[in-house]
């Protein structure tokens, strides 16, 4: 459900109730948009293209759209610093703008991470596409801010570290990259995949007893970027170099990606 900002800011003012609305067939992204200019736009209608040929919708969103829809909206907060929301179904296609909430704050602690009960499920195709059948991960992320943590790291079926609720998780050793593979059951994830395109990131299967050998810890998602970690699961990450380095390396794409846009 969109909160009262994405309403007042949303394209079209009429839901269609179609296979997305009763059973959740439909997919959306989450972009960041940085003084007007959606961040890694050209990946993430990619990846939205992929999923709906997988649902066998017959919608497309062309790049044109998108900044007419961002040229429309007035300037605002949200439009300085924001996450625009496309969702896209059989019959509906909507765009939402609103505040990115992640905080400098934030990324000065570090966020603190728990693993979840509830197992991601590797061997279902759904488990790979961003669709409208999210509610385990809205409620875990939920579940996880009442336990006063940031985030839940959900294990697969076999046990193996998969994903976040809402992120992608790395893991570093002396300056080395790991994460696991996306057979151990996750979304690809637009951050992750600029991370493993732009630096050394070796994929390896990964157990909660394996995290203890690492100095550094973070996590990825469009709108965080790359979130450094201070814990998980009672483990304490020493190291930061890695994510520094890396979120340095992010805001410099981005900066270049307006400049070539401009």
């Amino acid at each position: 459900m969109q909160n009262k900002t994405e309403e007042k800011k949303s394209s079209g003012s009429t839901v269609l109730a179609d296979d997305g609305f009763y059973f959740g067939i439909g997919a959306f992204e989450t972009i960041a948009v940085e003084e007007g200019i959606p961040q890694l736009l050209a990946w993430h209608l990619e990846r939205l293209r992929d999923s709906l040929a997988f649902f066998g919708i017959d919608q497309s969103v062309e790049e044109k759209e998108v900044l007419a829809y961002l040229n429309a909206c007035p300037q605002s907060e949200e439009k300085q610093h924001g996450a625009l929301k496309i969702t896209v179904t059989a019959q509906n296609k909507l765009f939402g703008l609103r505040k990115n909430t992640y905080s400098e704050e934030q990324y000065q602690k570090g966020f603190r991470l728990g693993f979840s009960e509830i197992r991601r499920n590797e061997t279902s195709p759904l488990t790979y596409h961003k669709t409208l059948g999210i509610a385990d991960n809205i409620m875990e992320k939920r579940n996880a801010k009442k336990s006063g943590l940031d985030e839940k790291i959900f294990l697969n079926q076999k046990g193996q570290i998969s994903e976040g609720t809402v992120s992608n998780i790395f893991f570093a050793r002396e300056g080395k990259i790991v994460t696991p593979p996306l057979s151990c059951g996750m979304l690809p994830g637009i951050l992750r995949g600029f991370v493993c395109e732009t630096t050394d990131v070796q994929e390896q299967i990964l157990y909660p007893q394996d995290i203890a050998a690492f100095d550094e810890c973070f996590v990825t998602n469009s709108l965080m970027g790359i979130m450094p970690v201070h814990d998980l699961d009672g483990i304490v990450f020493s190291s930061r170099a890695v994510s520094t380095a890396l979120r340095e390396k992010y805001h410099a794409a981005c900066v270049h990606q307006q400049t070539a846009l401009y």
